[in-house]
């Protein structure tokens, strides 16, 4: 997906929502597929997770 097609912020308007970018691991795993897309083996190495916990 370009770049271009992202917005530049995100509204949080429900609990599910605020419940998956207020974890920790979660906010990490995004933040490595912010600037570019990964494979779960490389989500899992950037973030020192097993492939199972990031697949999750």
């Amino acid at each position: 997906m370009p770049t271009d097609d992202l917005p530049e912020t995100f509204h949080v308007t429900t609990d599910e929502q605020l419940r998956a970018v207020s974890n920790l691991t979660r906010h990490r795993i995004m933040a490595v597929l912010r600037f570019e897309p990964a494979t779960i083996t490389q989500i899992a190495d950037r973030v020192g997770l097993a492939k199972g916990s990031s697949s999750y």
